[in-house]
């Protein structure tokens, strides 16, 4: 069963693709089989294949940490922006601590007093 992850992710892996292609002299955007086997050589393993890589692109999961890590490492973005976001496109911070349910009625009052 493939796991499909939200569209965010999704959108950060084209966005990490896009800026290797800017930083690429010929301005093209790295093919799955470059991203396969960059990914293969981190793991030192075999290539991952084209087709997995985009179904990765595509919005499936990598199937372990350790290929979400590679796949950051490969596109030389930091793995949690990749995996969570980040303010400045490359870094992520941890999560923010949920809110509780007074700080949550707090900030409802506050969007209602806006209206």
């Amino acid at each position: 069963m493939t796991h499909r992850y939200n569209l965010d992710v999704q959108a950060r892996i084209w966005d990490a693709m896009q800026r290797q292609a800017s930083a690429r002299s010929n301005g093209e955007r790295l093919t799955t089989q470059e991203i396969g086997h960059r990914v293969g050589r981190l793991l030192r393993e075999e290539p991952i294949a084209p087709a997995m890589v985009q179904e990765w692109i595509s919005g499936a999961e990598p199937t372990t940490l350790r290929h979400l890590y590679a796949l950051a490492a490969a596109l030389e973005v930091d793995p949690g922006w990749l995996a969570f976001g980040g303010t400045d496109g490359n870094r992520s911070g941890p999560p923010p601590p949920p809110l509780s349910p007074e700080e949550l009625a707090e900030l409802q009052a506050k969007k209602d007093e806006d209206l």
